[in-house]
């Protein structure tokens, strides 16, 4: 064999190359990236939707469980479900449902609750035809501590024959939802009479917002991006700690001002004479007041509206301390089956006389 010449070169052995890596067009890559977070956001959407029930959002509902849990009767919250419009609402449909626990200081008690299919606490069924009564307020009417035929409005259905009783007080309500419920409520027959009781709750501060101010909220995030499930549980989570309590140098806002419990008062007093039936405004004590003459923004703003639109208002307050006083209580507001029994009695002749009225 020859060696190669001085300065020749060895020509080198032949390689296959080897070629680089397909890349993918830019488009493709967009498309598998949208196909894998589609794919990602249906299993997700479809886990939420079997496994979670939310109501994200909805501050007022979130913090009125907290306040009924911290108070002691976390019962309470079993029976109530979320709304979208109301915050809360009761649960449809419940039969004699035990509720057991105490309101702050008070001692324990144990109540059963009933509710008819549109989420109106039941009372004793009557079978002849009578004249509806509705009787709007918030845990005082719907009457908190009591059974089913002590409240009220049941007490008043047993003593006037021509009436049935139809009990729409929810616990926590202010005079807004009071409203909305009765816009809503699917009346078989326009009530007769009207009892309408708010004051307590729209008093209350929870967050430094109105009623009216949550509501807008809650009514701007119902969007398409809400309709999703897991967006929602997911915007639960990032607020689980519920609403903050107001900063000590801001100013408190209630739940409504004085004006806007007025104009909504008035709003169910307008839905009454649109339907002929009468009014009937209810000015329920606190506790303190058997000793105590001074009254709250809401209770003097109750009685200025009842004294400027001339309409009948029961105050209850001479009521209680003339009958019992004291051991009409449960807590600091709401009655006990005795109070609820006086209640009635104060009631029972202005309703009388409304019903011979009409």
């Amino acid at each position: 064999m020859k060696k190669a010449a001085l300065g020749e070169r060895t020509p080198k052995r032949a390689t296959s190359a080897v070629p680089p890596p397909a890349t993918l067009p830019r488009w493709k890559k967009a498309l598998f990236s949208a196909v894998v977070v589609l794919v990602a956001i249906v299993v997700l959407e479809g886990g939420a939707r079997l496994f979670v029930r939310v109501a994200a959002g909805n501050v007022r509902w979130q913090f009125h469980r907290q306040l009924i849990d911290s108070v002691g009767l976390p019962a309470l919250n079993d029976i109530l479900v979320p709304d979208p419009v109301l915050f809360w609402s009761l649960r449809p449909n419940l039969d004699r449902a035990v509720l057991a626990g105490h309101l702050a200081a008070s001692s324990d008690f144990t109540f059963t609750v009933s509710t008819d299919a549109h989420g109106a606490r039941r009372v004793p069924a009557v079978t002849d035809r009578r004249r509806p009564v509705a009787f709007l307020g918030d845990s005082c009417t719907f009457g908190v501590g009591v059974n089913d035929d002590q409240t009220f409005p049941a007490v008043l259905q047993q003593r006037i024959p021509d009436i049935i009783a139809i009990n729409l007080g929810v616990p926590g309500y202010s005079a807004y939802q009071g409203r909305l419920r009765l816009n809503d409520y699917p009346f078989a027959a326009p009530p007769a009479v009207v009892v309408i009781t708010f004051g307590f709750n729209d008093d209350a501060v929870w967050d430094n917002r109105s009623d009216l101010e949550q509501a807008a909220r809650l009514e701007a995030q119902r969007s398409w991006v809400n309709s999703s499930r897991f967006i929602t549980w997911l915007a639960g989570l990032l607020s689980r700690r519920g609403p903050a309590a107001p900063d000590p140098g801001q100013t408190h806002r209630p739940r409504l001002s004085d004006d806007e419990f007025v104009a909504e008062v008035r709003g169910m007093v307008e839905w009454c004479r649109a339907r002929h039936a009468e009014p009937v405004l209810v000015l329920w004590p606190y506790r303190v007041q058997l000793t105590r003459n001074d009254m709250p923004g809401k209770q003097r703003a109750l009685l200025r509206v009842a004294a400027s639109d001339n309409l009948p208002l029961v105050n209850l307050i001479p009521f209680v301390r003339a009958q019992g006083g004291d051991s009409l209580f449960l807590d600091i507001i709401h009655a006990n089956a005795a109070g609820h029994a006086v209640v009635a009695g104060a009631l029972e002749p202005l309703l009388r006389e409304a019903l011979a009225a009409r």
